[in-house]
């Protein structure tokens, strides 16, 4: 073969444009489709519904004398950890039996996720505390989520504090889908 041949575009020691760029989408309809069933079987396994015999009953803070008035609690919380100005979400949801805390396994018990705080706490009534905004400030059990969660169980180890990346994504989730929101504006 000449060299002259093997310039020529589309000759046969090179591929000419109209060849290569059928080959590179080729290629790219070959990465989407396997992209789109990784995608889909991904997306797939993250909503399989739950049956609701798996998840652990829940019950309406608001609707407890512990734990009134809420709001009014909520907001004194946020004064109390000097919540910059602006919107805060928090949402708290409160399970009739304990399964949702590794620390306590017996129930009931109330969890407060505050979004922009990077905080879960833990409120329970408390003997002997007046108000429902006093037994929230001295929660036991006040999670830093950037401080104290860890990739697994394993690092968790025997610590009575730490918890998994998994537990705190599994408990906000479901304080979102069946907990009470609120959004609240700090002046």
């Amino acid at each position: 073969m000449t060299d002259a041949a093997l310039a020529q575009p589309g000759g046969p020691g090179r591929l000419g444009l109209s060849r290569f760029a059928t080959l590179v989408l080729a290629a790219g309809r070959w990465f989407l489709a396997v992209l789109a069933v990784v995608l889909h079987h991904s997306l797939a396994m993250a909503v399989t519904p739950v049956s609701k015999a798996e998840l652990p009953a829940v019950f309406a803070p608001q609707t407890r004398d512990a734990y009134r008035p809420l709001v009014g609690a909520l907001r004194a919380y946020l004064a109390d950890r000097q919540a910059v100005r602006g919107l805060h979400y928090l949402c708290v949801i409160g399970y009739a039996a304990g399964d949702r805390s590794p620390a306590r396994p017996e129930g009931p018990l109330v969890w407060v996720y505050w979004r922009e705080g990077h905080r879960l706490v833990l409120w329970e009534p408390a003997a002997g505390v007046g108000n429902a905004a006093q037994t929230l400030l001295r929660s036991r059990r006040e999670l830093d989520l950037r401080k104290d969660v860890v990739a697994t169980e394993e690092m968790v180890g025997t610590s009575s504090y730490l918890v998994t990346q998994a537990w705190v994504d599994s408990l906000t989730e479901d304080c979102g889908r069946r907990g009470r929101r609120y959004l609240l504006r700090v002046r």
